[in-house]
This record gives C-alpha cells, sequence and structure tokens, in this order.
C-alpha cells in the first residue's frame, strides 16, 4: 500500500497576529536564504540547560549553563561551534546553573543567582567579581567590537535594590545604579555609556512543587527564570492545556511590566513604560540611543513585542497568540543586528515542542516567521547572540532529551520562490460511518484504511497508521478500534502545511508493557515514543 510521509515539525508555524510579513517576501526582497540549525557541537555531553550565550566574534564563543549532578559550567568553542571544550575549575557554589554571559575582545563575564564570574584571559581563569548581586542578564555597554572590552552592564538585585550594576575593569568589581523601578529588574540594554534602558517585570505566584516520591526526582532543581518553567526550574510541557484566555484578554493578577531609562550614565532614572496585570518583559535591546525592542510574554495571553523609535514611546508592533489547548508560546530573547535588522526568539510549547524566529528588517515595525530546521524540534531558545547578518548562535534547551545545545544561524542566496499552488478542492461528501467495531485509526498493513483516511508514516518514527483529515473546522474522528482508549487529535502537518492537517491516536510511553504493548493503542498497534509523549502505529 503507498504511504505517505509526515515529517516534523509536527505543529503549525509559530504563528502571529498583528504587522507581519510572510518568510517568501524575506527570501525575495532580502535576497537571502534564513537557516537555523543544530550546531556541529550538537547538545554537549552532561549539559542540561544553558541561558548564557556569548560569542567574541563568529569563531570563539561561550555556553554558560549547568549540568545534573555537577553544577554550574561555562564551555568554550574556537571554530564557530563545531567543538565546545569544558572549561576547568568554576566555582560558583550553591547556584546550580549560570543565568548569562556577555563577552567581548578578551573579556568574558557570566552571571547567576549567586553572583558573578569574570575573565580577562579569554576563558582561561573565572574569578568571583565584587559588588554585583542576583543578576539575569549581562550586556556589553555599546556596541559589541568597540571600546576597549572592559564595560559591561549587569540586571537584577544589587545590594537589595532592583536596577544595573556597571563594571569598567572587565568584571573585577561592580557598582549599583538603582533604577526606582516599581518591578523587579530583568533585562537591560546599554547602547552608549551613558544611556541604559532596563526592562522589567514579574509574573503571578506559581504553587510550590509537589514532594518528591519514589526517592525523589531524577531532575536537577534549576533556578526558575522563565514563567512557562515550573518550580524546579524544568519546562511545564504541559502548559499548552492550561491555557484558559483568547488573544486580547488580560487583566491577570500579578503581572508587571516596565521599562525604565537613564540619559546620565544612572544618575537619574524616568519610567517610560509600566502595565499592570497583563504581562512582563524579558530581554530589550537597542541599535541606537533611541531605537530599542523588547519582547515580553504571558502564559494565559502569549508573545509581545514592543519597540521605540524615538526612545520615548513605546509601542505593540507585535504579538504571537496562544491557542487554548494546543500552542502556548514563549518569547526570551531578542538582538539587533543593525538599525533595520533585528531577530527575536522564544519557542511553542504544545503536544509537540519547537524553537521559534522571529525576524524583521524594518527595525521592528514587522515581523516574519523564519522556521528552524527539524533537528531543533522539542528545542526552546533560551539565549540570542547575532553577529552579523550573515551568523549567528542560539543557546537551545531541548524540553524532551533535558539536554542542552547551540544553533546556528547562516544566511545565503535564496532560490527563486516556488509558484502558487493550485486553489484546494471543494469540500467533499462526508465520509459513511465505519462498519461496527472498526472505527477510524486501522491497520494500512491489513487492507484499505477507510474513505477519508491516508495511510502515513511518520518520519523518524516506526510502524504506520491510518489517519482522518482534520482542520481548525473540522475535528477528529473519536470511533476508534474496539478496546482502544488513546484520545485523537489533531497533531500531525504534511511538510510545508501551516496547520496540523491529520489526526493521530495519541498514547503515553510510560505505560507500555515488557512486550512494547500498550492497553491505550488498538489491538496490534504500539505507543511509540515521540519528544514527550506517544503516537500509537502499526508495525509491518
Amino acid at each position: 500500500m503507498m504511504m505517505n510521509s509526515l515529517v516534523l515539525p509536527f505543529l503549525a508555524a509559530c504563528a502571529y497576529t498583528g504587522s507581519a510579513r510572510s518568510v517568501a517576501e524575506v527570501n525575495t526582497s532580502g535576497t537571502r536564504a534564513m537557516v537555523w540549525k543544530l550546531a556541529d557541537a550538537g547538545y554537549p555531553d552532561g549539559l542540561t540547560e544553558a541561558i548564557g550565550i556569548a560569542f567574541e566574534d563568529g569563531n570563539i564563543g561561550y555556553l554558560a549553563g549547568g549540568a545534573n549532578g555537577v553544577g554550574a559550567e561555562i564551555l568554550k568553542t574556537t571554530d564557530a561551534a563545531k567543538t565546545f571544550t569544558n572549561i576547568d575549575g568554576i566555582n560558583f557554589g550553591l547556584d546550580l546553573i549560570l543565568l548569562a554571559a556577555a563577552a567581548a575582545h578578551n573579556t568574558v563575564i557570566v552571571s547567576g543567582i549567586g553572583g558573578e564570574l569574570y575573565s580577562i584571559d579569554g576563558g582561561k581563569t573565572f574569578r568571583h567579581s565584587i559588588g554585583g548581586g542576583i543578576s539575569q542578564s549581562v550586556r556589553y555597554l555599546g556596541h559589541l567590537g568597540d571600546g576597549d572590552g572592559l564595560h559591561f552592564g549587569i540586571a537584577g538585585a544589587h545590594q537589595g535594590k532592583e536596577g544595573v550594576a556597571i563594571t569598567n575593569n572587565g568584571g573585577i568589581s561592580f557598582k549599583a545604579f538603582p533604577a526606582n523601578l516599581r518591578t523587579e529588574s530583568r533585562y537591560a540594554a546599554y547602547p552608549t555609556q551613558t544611556t541604559w534602558y532596563v526592562a522589567a517585570g514579574q509574573w503571578p505566584p506559581s504553587p510550590a512543587p509537589p514532594p518528591s516520591v519514589n526517592g525523589g526526582s531524577k531532575k536537577q532543581v534549576r533556578a526558575r527564570k522563565f514563567q512557562h518553567q515550573n518550580a524546579d526550574g524544568h519546562w511545564n510541557t504541559n502548559a499548552y492545556l492550561q491555557q484558559t484566555k483568547l488573544h486580547g484578554d488580560v487583566g491577570v493578577d500579578g503581572y508587571q511590566a516596565e521599562i525604565a531609562v537613564t540619559r546620565d550614565g544612572g544618575s537619574t532614572w524616568s519610567t517610560l513604560f509600566y502595565q499592570n496585570n497583563s504581562f512582563y518583559f524579558n530581554e530589550i535591546d537597542c541599535a541606537t540611543e533611541n531605537k530599542c525592542c523588547a519582547i515580553g510574554e504571558a502564559s494565559e495571553v502569549g508573545v509581545f513585542i514592543y519597540c521605540t523609535e524615538d526612545g520615548r514611546t513605546w509601542t505593540q508592533n507585535y504579538q504571537v497568540a496562544n491557542v487554548p489547548g494546543q500552542h502556548a508560546y514563549t518569547g526570551l530573547s531578542l538582538n539587533f543586528v543593525s538599525e533595520t535588522e533585528v531577530w527575536a526568539a522564544g519557542g511553542q510549547i504544545g503536544l509537540f515542542t519547537k524553537p521559534c524566529f522571529w525576524h524583521s528588517v524594518d527595525g521592528g515595525k514587522t515581523w516574519a516567521i523564519v522556521e528552524g530546521a527539524g533537528d531543533l524540534n522539542g528545542g526552546i531558545v533560551l539565549g540570542l547572540d547575532m553577529i552579523s547578518p550573515a551568523a549567528g548562535y542560539a543557546a537551545i534547551d531541548n524540553v524532551g532529551l533535558q539536554k542542552a545545545g547551540v544553533a546556528l544561524y547562516t544566511s545565503g542566496v535564496a532560490p527563486p520562490p516556488p509558484p502558487p499552488g493550485p486553489p484546494p478542492p471543494p469540500p467533499g461528501p462526508p465520509p459513511p460511518p465505519p462498519p461496527p467495531g472498526a472505527g477510524h485509526y486501522g491497520d494500512p498493513n491489513a487492507g484499505s484504511c477507510l474513505a477519508g483516511e491516508t495511510a502515513v508514516q511518520i518520519t523518524g518514527l516506526g510502524g504506520s497508521f491510518c489517519s482522518p483529515a482534520c482542520s481548525a473546522t473540522t475535528p477528529c474522528p473519536t470511533d476508534v478500534p474496539d478496546g482502544a482508549t488513546a484520545k485523537p487529535e489533531c497533531v500531525l502537518e504534511k511538510s510545508g502545511a501551516p496547520t496540523p492537517t491529520q489526526c493521530a491516536l495519541i498514547c503515553t510511553p510510560e505505560d507500555n508493557l515488557r512486550d512494547g504493548s500498550n492497553a491505550a493503542c488498538p489491538t496490534k498497534a504500539t505507543c511509540k515514543k515521540i519528544q514527550t509523549t506517544g503516537i500509537c502505529t502499526y508495525d509491518s
């Protein structure tokens, strides 16, 4: 029987609302083919989370994070992320994870809950800084490559007050500058030596993690940096099931979002933006003293990008709205490449998880979705460092594998756009009901599939099954074969499709018996694991 192959990703593209352009328009007008893929180094052994990523140039870079049973780790590459080596002697006390990194010239600074570490010898040795505090972002003052490589800023709580702290000696010591914020300092941008912006915010409190069972959890407890993480610091892969509000809904107690600026090197601060009970800000970046963008999120609503052209008025230019019961989005990182080009990144959390990359070529006014390669599926972007219009790096946290790695961005000459396809055919009559006891989702190896079904194989997954078609207005049939309890869901998409088009029976691989059978799947079908869930398929 002819099989149709479905390939990852299974989820719809990192969808948008508001002002946006298509990827095809970016490729044709920008004459660049944009590709995000897993770097040659992949997921370095032992590294379970990496948030901080910093490159001095296109080849030399650092990855700051942590590993189960080891604690904080810093890795270095000198060959554009083809390989990474672990830097020995990293001692951060009880802090299990590093939260940010920045590098310029021969200086490297990393931050975490326990303070800051610095190196002024190209990462050979790291020492503890003096006068810092709890910081989750580090940035170079001015433009990377300019200056002496010794001036950096960190954002967070220093000496008990929210704001920034500045070093002019490569991280040996920091001086705190409270920013008179109403909420928590999270990220900062320093377009000049005296003009600094702070993106601040907080989310509603979450319940404490459940007590451990059977001798405790195998997961490492990690510092919680983003709302979509559980209290133990691991990503909540069921976040999409907990969305109760639709696009545009606000009024969730506990959210705060704030942007403040100083134009005199921290002596005085002004609040430029403040919203209560709607969302919170993550990363902020600036191309010039007055042109900046910041990305924020709220688990009930989605991702927001705000920008300013005059350094004073902030406008929402973009939103990625959650789809309750299907997708939750997280937006974490934002980097300017030039005055006109800017990247933002995060992830789509659903039954299957994948990274999201958003791209603007008009200074943040409009945005396009750039799909990552299939080898990034299961990952969320935690950190972003764009080196040039042609190269960049991202820190990836694979929620299914509990591993961390690096994604590489490259660009080149774009191929000509494909010709437009034919219009879709008109809908046909509904398929006849199946005979008693048969149901949809049968075994294609045992005979023909029912009308309206397609025999499919999923790339990288063993077995096949009969898959009914589905759409936003056509739900999946619920008449499963006798004895099956697996839930039908519209989760598969054909290559190039913007939304899911095919149904599958979703199962729990952890319930498999020793012979591979699973009581939730139909007779002769087994539950095949994929990322954090499973699909019932029939082996030939």
